[in-house]
């Protein structure tokens, strides 16, 4: 068609304009979306994209933490928030939700069932059926409410409402009609995806192969596209709208301004790096004492990995937090996600059988011995001695640990440290003389060493290695058995002072249950008498006003606090911890 008016401007960015005749669906999100009856909220019908930008706008206003997910990207982000991040109120904002993969979708599904995850997801009608979600249906917005947005996209230019008739109540296409408007006065008809089309021919070929690297990666940080892209075409697709800035936790990222561009240009996923290679890179970091960099690598690469390598990167990532020994973690994400890579299977049953857990070792199903790749070897004796050690078993669990193990240090290591850990110690002399190697890894090696000769001191450093690299269960298991081997040499105030200070390690959010763990439960505990005068003793009450209180003499008071000191591990009342005797 032919405008009688040319001149159109440049629609003004959507969140200048705000949102129109949507009062009431909004009002009903908000409200489903605070109801925990149910799990999230499903949105179909026209404008659902706006609609979704702005309900993430005001969640982030109430305490939510946004994670968007877009064709799948941002999904391991999610998980990652959910299980390994601080605990927090997260909300998944999905939009074209029917063009998830259906594993990406089955797993989004399955961290909102568990409760770890809330979502508003825009899709069409019937999205996820069975879904415990509350449902809103956004209908096409009315010719009053189309012409006033019209008017506010061009800046009250005479053709707006000639774009709002055309545009048949969808706030996208309007928005889109608009920008055809202003840069082909001719063509101001067709579909959404013409329109976008005919706005994409526009384009010289720096600002195409930018979109195109944009469309591929679906979002990734603002100075990678900086470092790849002539700034003067990100500046043309953003001022275009083919392209947006959204602020993170994390700095700015870079994506397409909506998935009916991407679809437009039939974008693919570029590849991704082998993650073997990742594999090494994070058991180097590992292996030269630089724990948290390794997690926060293997972290950051799950993060960022899509369905097709999410696998791959996840088992690095649970190889990972089983090393550091939070174990409760890794099983929680080796939960997660499906069957179908033999890989799994090994950590999962590593993990259970740590938690304790003899339903899920009697049904773990492991793959082949020789169907482990070098970088799983120790993984999956390891995994199979656990299962063995939660069976009664320990005979077997020494044989697999001692059989012969790849010539990696790692692999020693890790057989080593499970042997002390199972109370094999002794089986683990020929790995103790691995030369070459300190800190963490030199810990591990010398853990079991140090069990087995008895050396306090040398317990005590390993024990100290594994606090400072971050490992606190494996910190807490080490003063365990330090404390044991204290007691059987009579000094019970050592003794007592390695159990105060495991005791007071957050270990029990590792979940695990380990023969280590329970020497703690082992120690003596203070009495009820003993537990009320170190409470009264803490708040600064004389022995003489302790007596008094509770009726006895202040001899009986001495003796009761020369017994705490000795179980707590202190030289007196001024070692005597805040809150001892709770």
């Amino acid at each position: 068609m032919n405008t009688t008016t040319p001149g159109i401007p440049r629609p003004l960015p959507a969140r200048a304009v705000g949102i129109l005749g949507r009062t009431a669906e909004l009002g009903r999100i908000r409200a489903l979306l605070t109801d925990r009856r149910i799990d999230g909220v499903a949105v179909s019908g026209v404008g659902r994209s706006r609609v979704l930008a702005e309900i993430a706008d005001w969640a982030q206003g109430h305490g939510f933490r946004i994670e968007p997910i877009i064709g799948g990207r941002g999904l391991s982000t999610l998980v990652c928030t959910v299980l390994l991040g601080p605990a927090t109120r997260v909300l998944a904002v999905v939009d074209d939700a029917h063009l998830l993969a259906e594993a990406d979708a089955e797993l989004l599904l399955e961290l909102v069932r568990q409760g770890l995850v809330r979502v508003i997801a825009a899709g069409p009608d019937g999205l996820w059926p069975g879904e415990n979600l509350g449902r809103v249906d956004l209908p096409p917005l009315g010719a009053t409410d189309m012409i006033e947005l019209a008017r506010a996209l061009t800046g009250d230019h005479p053709a707006a409402r000639r774009l709002a008739q055309l545009a048949q109540g969808s706030p996208r296409l309007l928005r889109e009609l608009v920008h055809l408007a202003a840069d082909h006065p001719a063509d101001q008809g067709g579909s959404l995806t013409e329109v976008i089309e005919l706005r994409l021919a526009g384009l010289d070929a720096a600002q195409r192969q930018a979109l195109d690297l944009i469309a591929a990666t679906g979002f990734a940080p603002l100075p990678v596209f900086e470092r790849l892209v002539d700034r003067h075409d990100l500046i043309i697709l953003a001022e275009q709208e083919l392209i947006t800035a959204v602020e993170t936790p994390t700095g700015w990222r870079v994506e397409l301004a909506h998935t009916g561009i991407g679809a437009a240009l039939g974008a693919t996923p570029v590849p991704e790096p082998s993650t073997e290679d990742d594999q090494d890179h994070v058991t180097g970091l590992m292996c030269a004492g630089r724990i948290e960099e390794a997690l926060a690598a293997a972290t950051e690469r799950f993060a960022a990995a899509d369905a097709a390598h999410r696998s791959g990167h996840g088992v690095i990532l649970a190889s990972m937090l089983l090393a550091h020994g939070q174990i409760r973690r890794a099983h929680d994400l080796l939960c997660l996600l499906p069957d179908d890579d033999p890989r799994w299977a090994i950590l999962r049953l590593a993990a259970a059988a740590q938690l304790g857990d003899p339903a899920a070792v009697a049904a773990g199903a492991l793959p082949p011995a020789e169907a482990a790749t070098a970088h799983l070897a120790a993984s999956t004796a390891v995994a199979r001695a656990w299962a063995a050690a939660v069976r009664g078993d320990l005979d077997q669990a020494r044989d697999l640990l001692c059989a012969k193990a790849e010539d990696t240090t790692w692999d020693r290591a890790a057989r080593a440290h499970t042997l002390g850990r199972l109370g094999l110690a002794r089986s683990a002399a020929p790995f103790w003389h691995s030369i070459g190697q300190h800190g963490y890894l030199r810990a591990r090696l010398d853990y079991s060493r140090a069990i087995a000769t008895a050396d306090a001191d040398l317990l005590a450093a390993v024990a100290e290695q594994f606090l400072t690299a971050g490992a606190l269960l494996y910190g807490a298991e080490a003063l365990a058995e330090l404390a044991a081997l204290h007691q059987r040499a009579g000094q019970s105030r050592k003794a007592a002072a390695a159990i105060r200070r495991a005791r007071m390690l957050p270990v029990r959010h590792s979940g695990a249950r380990t023969p280590g763990l329970a020497l703690l439960a082992q120690n003596e505990p203070l009495s009820t008498r003993e537990s009320e005068v170190v409470r009264l003793a803490v708040t600064g009450l004389t022995d003489p006003q302790i007596a008094l209180r509770l009726g006895v003499s202040v001899r009986t008071i001495n003796n009761h606090l020369h017994r705490a000191y000795r179980k707590l591990g202190c030289a007196g009342r001024a070692d005597l911890p805040p809150g001892a005797g709770q």
